[in-house]
């Protein structure tokens, strides 16, 4: 999370971030997919 957290400090975004997590998974839902996002966008 370290990685995020700098991110955030560069772009400004508001602390405490929302909760989030790192899970590592043998494999993702489809087989050809080498990464898996799931993203919620803040609108003001």
């Amino acid at each position: 999370m370290a990685g995020v957290e700098a991110v955030a400090d560069e772009t400004g975004l508001r602390h405490p971030m929302p909760p989030a997590s790192l899970i590592g998974v043998e494999y993702l839902f489809m087989p050809d997919l080498l990464v898996e996002v799931d993203a919620t966008a803040l609108l003001d």
